[in-house]
């Protein structure tokens, strides 16, 4: 883990870092260090770096990364996490490779710290690929229904209709990036759009689909069907039912 002199460095020169264990899923253990005028804060709270560093010292196979600032319309959305993107991409029956479903995430006040997780309390919103327009938000109560929002509960700012900023460079650049990898046919990209372009945080090789199937079932897509990943959807999880928010407009 970074040394104290190292950290206050690089807090001085870029004022945010984020730590993130490279074991976990699900938002688990991310955190968010910021520089401040005395001292500075994790996740939001005032601590001292003489606390900070005591608090490095006990964490484990974690890494250090720079703090993305995420475009207008997300931090408006909800200013209290990164709120990223999944973008499901798969190999068509010619190993050619689409996107299969897309869906932004957005933190809320219960998902438990800076994090967007849909399985911890966040919102999910359906993308439509070809424009970048978002649908209603879902969130999760226990797999026994959902709720969904045309705007967010915390902040009252409006989901469904709002655009991707960037969208089609976001769309083009993850299908060449897949495109670069034919032996990986079924990836799960987790991306930040930001005012000037986009970030990709990561791939991932066993995508939750619940927050995905929740817009619209994969299996109804016939390139799904004939895909080179089609088994893994053998066992499709059942979309639960849902209900409409009292607040949604």
């Amino acid at each position: 883990m970074a040394s104290g002199a190292w950290l206050r460095d690089h807090l001085d020169r870029l004022g945010s870092l984020v730590l993130k264990p490279i074991w976990g899923a699900k938002g688990k253990g991310i955190a968010i260090v910021e520089r401040a005028e005395e001292g500075c804060r994790l996740n939001g709270a005032p601590t001292s770096y003489d606390a900070l560093e005591r608090h490095l010292a006990g964490l484990d196979r974690y890494m250090v990364t720079d703090f993305a600032q995420q475009a207008a319309y997300a931090r408006e959305i909800f200013p209290g996490s990164a709120n990223s993107i999944r973008i499901l991409t798969m190999l068509d029956a010619d190993r050619r490779p689409f996107i299969a479903s897309a869906a932004h995430r957005f933190g809320a006040e219960r998902s438990q710290g800076p994090v967007d997780s849909w399985s911890r309390g966040g919102l999910s919103a359906g993308i439509e690929i070809e424009t970048g327009e978002l649908g209603p938000a879902v969130t999760s109560l226990e797999y026994s229904y959902m709720e969904r929002h045309d705007r967010h509960p915390d902040t009252g700012t409006q989901i469904t209709g709002n655009r991707v900023t960037g969208w089609d460079g976001i769309r083009a650049g993850i299908l060449a990036l897949a495109e670069k990898l034919p032996y990986l046919p079924y990836i799960g990209w987790d991306v930040i759009a930001t005012d000037s372009g986009y970030l990709v945080i990561e791939g991932n090789k066993q995508s939750n689909v619940n927050f995905l199937q929740v817009h619209r079932p994969l299996l109804r897509d016939s390139r799904v069907r004939a895909s080179t990943s089609a088994k893994a959807f053998s066992d499709v999880v059942r979309q639960p039912r849902a209900r409409q928010h009292a607040n949604s407009t």
